[in-house]
């Protein structure tokens, strides 16, 4: 049993991140600017809550120490629509807030941490020929203050591991989707599927691309399943991974999904991309032979959980 610290615990990514972590036997510390205990579920009572900023480095260094924390998941950001709004609070909550956790690591001999970087680092899909796959040795090109942040924090985590020999692993994630935010892009496929779940007119947020544009969904709790391999798996060999997707389907592809999980279910296609689909699409098979991951739930699986949650 390890203690765990997972920052963003109580989010999209770090509700089922948590879950994992208890069901395992970890004892968890979770620290969140705005703890969400409902996606804790049954176990918000199993870990620590702290109440924090995740640019806050005293706070996070008392809590470090206190917890003898071993291993860091760090989940914490701010995504991309906040960080478009407000550029200086991305610079502060990614890229300050992940040299302090580095730092942290190397003070405190933390054993590994994973992060979550993303896929936007790459750039606009249109950057690459049709139908390619970019690996991690491709080129970055951020279109986004929340890509550029990313950019750096990949950066400061190679400089901690190469000059200090700190053990860090990043994931590139894609479109997570899953339960457990309402707000953003993620928050409109959310939100479409609880209207569609009570029998409500839904309108499919539309991807940059059109019907025929494609995307690589990765259910949230997958993904916290990558994490914790990650984070007691063996020794990686590279800093960053693309998130191990093995899926790719097209807005088409995705309609008819929903219309065969709910027939007769009233649906449209919007005309105002939510910037989705703009990402290009990622070879994800250097973390799937090194973490041993296969994920459990394609986009139907993952959707039919959902709607039965919502419905219940």
């Amino acid at each position: 049993m390890a203690n765990i610290l997972v920052t963003g615990g109580t989010g999209l990514l770090g509700g089922p991140t948590v879950k994992r972590l208890v069901s395992l036997g970890h004892k968890v510390v979770v620290y969140d600017l705005s703890p969400n205990l409902e996606n804790l579920g049954q176990v918000r009572d199993e870990v620590e809550i702290v109440r924090g900023d995740i640019a806050d480095l005293p706070k996070l260094m008392r809590t470090v120490k206190k917890g003898r924390i071993e291993r860091i998941i760090h989940l914490a950001a701010i995504i991309k629509h906040h960080s478009v709004a407000d550029p200086l609070s991305a610079v502060m909550g990614n890229c300050a807030a992940t040299a302090y956790l580095c730092e942290l690591a190397e003070a405190h001999e933390i054993e590994r941490m994973v992060w979550a970087s993303t896929a936007g680092v790459y750039g606009r899909m249109e950057r690459y020929p049709e139908g390619a796959l970019v690996t991690e040795d491709d080129l970055v090109g951020p279109s986004s203050p929340y890509g550029a942040t990313k950019v750096a924090c990949e950066q400061i985590a190679e400089a901690y591991h190469n000059n200090n020999g700190l053990d860090v692993v990043g994931f590139r994630l894609a479109y997570v989707y899953g339960l457990g935010r309402l707000s953003g892009a993620t928050g409109q496929f959310n939100d479409m599927l609880r209207r569609l779940a009570l029998g409500q007119h839904a309108t499919f947020p539309a991807l940059a691309g059109g019907p025929s544009s494609k995307w690589q969904p990765m259910f949230n709790e997958d993904m916290a399943e990558v994490f914790c391999a990650a984070a007691f798996g063996p020794k990686a060999d590279r800093r960053i991974y693309n998130a191990p997707v093995d899926q790719t389907v097209t807005v088409e592809q995705s309609m008819a999904i929903l219309r065969e999980l709910i027939p007769g279910a009233s649906i449209d296609l919007s005309n105002d991309a939510v910037g989705q689909g703009t990402v290009p699409l990622m070879d994800g098979s250097n973390a799937q032979k090194m973490f041993k991951v296969h994920l459990k739930h394609d986009l139907k699986a993952g959707w039919a959980k959902m709607l039965e949650s919502y419905q219940r």
